[in-house]
Order: C-alpha cells, then sequence, then structure tokens
C-alpha cells in the first residue's frame, strides 16, 4: 500500500468521523415546540369530539389529507 493510498485512507476516516460528530451535535439539539408538545396537558372530560377537533387540526398542515382545511393554489 503506497502513501497516497493510506492519506487517503485516513482523510476518510476523518470527513466520517467529522460527519459523526456534527450528526451528534444536530440531535442533541431538540426543537422547542416538540418538548412542549410532549409535555402537554392531557385534557379530560372531552370524547369523541375533541378527538374530531384534534384530527380536523392535524389534517389541516397536510394538504394531501382528505378533510384538509387549506385551499390549493
Amino acid at each position: 500500500m503506497g502513501a497516497a493510498q493510506k492519506l487517503t485512507g485516513y482523510g476518510i476516516l476523518a470527513l466520517l468521523g467529522l460527519i459523526a460528530v456534527g450528526l451528534f451535535i444536530q440531535q442533541s439539539r431538540f426543537n422547542p415546540a416538540v418538548i412542549v408538545a410532549m409535555h402537554a396537558p392531557e385534557r379530560k372530560g372531552r370524547g369523541q369530539a375533541a378527538a374530531g377537533q384534534a384530527l380536523a387540526a392535524t389534517a389541516a398542515l397536510l394538504p394531501e389529507v382528505p378533510g384538509s382545511l387549506l385551499l390549493p393554489h
């Protein structure tokens, strides 16, 4: 194995290491909206109507879902 091949191999390993470190750093940054949604208080005393409203609110975020409140452009 020549010196050029060793240098290329070490360069590739270093690049993969940098990518892994970048992924670990990005993974540690949580979106505040996700944290709030995970710790949202449960609504008690509401039955089927609350579930229907939640589904309609979720469908409004996705234009390809039937029942969406968004109008096509």
